[in-house]
This record gives C-alpha cells, sequence and structure tokens, in this order.
C-alpha cells in the first residue's frame, strides 16, 4: 500500500551562529512539520534541503552540495520526527550527509529561499512547499553589530534584569574577587561594594550574538 506524504507548512526558526566570513562556518536552526497518510508522522525522517533563489532556479547551497540550478540534491539526512515535529541544525558537519554553510551567502544574495524535501523512507521524497524565505533576521545579524550600537533601551527586560540583579560572590571570576579590597566572607555582594571598574564591566553595552 502507498504511503502518501503531506507536506505541511514548515515552522521556521533561522539563527545564524556565526557572523563573518572569518568565522566558522554558521548553523541555521531549522524546525518543521511533515505528515505521513494523513496523519502527523513520527519515527525516522529523511530530508533534502537546498538555499535557493526566489525563482527556483539557481542553488545557493544544498546539504550535499549535488543541487544545481534549484534542483533536489543526490544526498539525503535523516532526523527523527516526533508528532509530525522536526528540528535540525543545517551546516552542522556532525549530521552525516550535512554540509557546512557558506555565511557569506547571506551577504550576497537578498532572495534566499530554503527549498526542502521529505520522506519517510518508503514513499518518494516529496517537496514540501511554499518555498520559504529567509526573515530579515538573518540577514542583520550576518550583517554584524558595530560595537557600541546596542544601548540599554535596545535591551529587552529580562536582559536589564540579569544586568541589575544583586551579584553573589560565586558569580565572579577569581581575579575580581581578588581586586576586591573587603569580600565578605558571606552574604551577597552588591553594587555598592563593587570597584567603578567592575561596576563598568557589568553595565558596559553588550554585542548580541543569536545561538543556536
Amino acid at each position: 500500500m502507498k504511503t502518501h506524504l503531506l507536506a505541511l507548512t514548515p515552522i521556521l526558526a533561522f539563527f545564524l551562529t556565526t557572523l563573518s566570513a572569518q568565522a566558522a562556518p554558521p548553523f541555521v536552526t531549522y524546525a518543521g512539520q511533515v505528515a505521513s497518510g494523513g496523519q502527523p508522522y513520527t519515527g525516522t525522517g529523511q530530508f533534502k534541503f537546498a538555499f535557493v533563489n526566489a525563482d527556483a532556479n539557481i542553488t545557493y547551497w544544498s546539504q550535499d552540495g549535488t543541487s544545481s540550478a534549484g534542483s533536489q540534491p543526490t544526498g539525503q539526512v535523516s532526523t527523527t520526527v516526533n508528532g509530525g515535529y522536526y528540528s535540525i541544525l543545517l551546516g552542522n558537519t556532525a549530521i552525516t550527509g550535512m554540509g557546512a554553510i557558506d555565511p557569506t551567502i547571506f551577504k550576497t544574495h537578498s532572495d534566499v529561499h530554503l527549498r526542502v524535501w521529505f520522506s519517510d523512507g518508503v514513499a518518494p521524497f516529496q517537496e514540501m512547499t511554499p518555498h520559504r524565505p529567509f526573515a530579515s533576521v538573518p540577514y542583520a545579524l550576518n550583517a554584524g553589530v558595530s560595537p557600541g550600537s546596542i544601548n540599554k533601551s535596545m535591551l529587552g527586560a529580562d536582559v536589564l534584569t540579569d544586568l541589575n540583579r544583586t551579584v553573589d560572590k560565586s558569580m565572579l571570576a577569581q581575579e575580581v574577587l581578588n581586586d576586591l579590597n573587603a569580600t565578605p566572607s558571606t552574604g551577597s555582594i552588591t553594587k555598592s561594594m563593587l570597584s567603578s571598574e567592575v561596576l563598568t564591566d557589568l553595565n558596559r553595552t553588550q554585542s548580541v550574538v543569536g545561538t543556536s
């Protein structure tokens, strides 16, 4: 009996873990949803991935480097699907059959779309449509964040809470503890007890980098 595949609209979560051509190749976290026989699929799913242009006739990257002109790659990668949902790190060479991603793709091309094919191991590979464009966030990340360009007004409440919370001794590096002239033997260290250079370090503008 033939198994019918249903490629549902993917759920996308794109994050670049490295932001420059000089750094190690980035990972892109991708999450999606698939069904087989009209039901959410559970098991080992087989997938093929390609970064293509908006017309899907130019390939910028594929998981095994075999796609050309937007075509389906020859190889495949496998990942666990649970209740129809799966997540995978594109570009993670620790995954069998997965090639690295050149981060300059996102600098060079403004129309990168993700093309995905899925098989449950029984039915032939079926393309998941529509092709999913990358949101502006990866492009902004790839452009880099200039030092000092993010100020406190741009930070979320949870980040500000972390910056302003009471600092416990266990949270300080040994060199900071050595710089403190009077370290209490018990209790916590408050801001009023820290030197100006330590306070400057705690309150300085942070550069935000997304992770996978």
